[in-house]
């Protein structure tokens, strides 16, 4: 299975419910730079998982850009999935495979 199809599974910290996640290459945006930053889709989440919850967990992989859980822009409610972005691929990629 290539790297930017995995899927893994893991335990939220607070929830301690299974979390699915992939690797995404996503384009970098600043400064027209050709390069990519390494995104993580993590998906299955608890509706009481918060970003301090994927920073904690997500953290211990490598150095962290940015982490978001996505909400309902009318509720502000989880919708369950969000996305962790890594300073570099081989923190991104490589150690999650690892």
């Amino acid at each position: 299975m290539a790297a930017q199809e995995m899927e893994v599974m893991m335990v939220a910290m607070a929830a301690e419910a299974p979390v699915a996640v992939e690797v995404e290459a996503v384009p970098a945006a600043a400064g027209g730079l050709n390069a990519t930053v390494p995104a993580l889709y993590v998906g299955d989440l608890h509706e009481s998982v918060r970003e301090e919850h994927l920073l904690e967990v997500f953290g211990k992989i490598g150095t962290l850009t940015s982490v978001r859980v996505c909400r309902d822009n009318a509720t502000s409610n989880s919708l369950r999935y969000g996305y962790v972005n890594y300073l570099s691929q081989a923190d991104g990629i490589q150690k999650t495979c690892a």
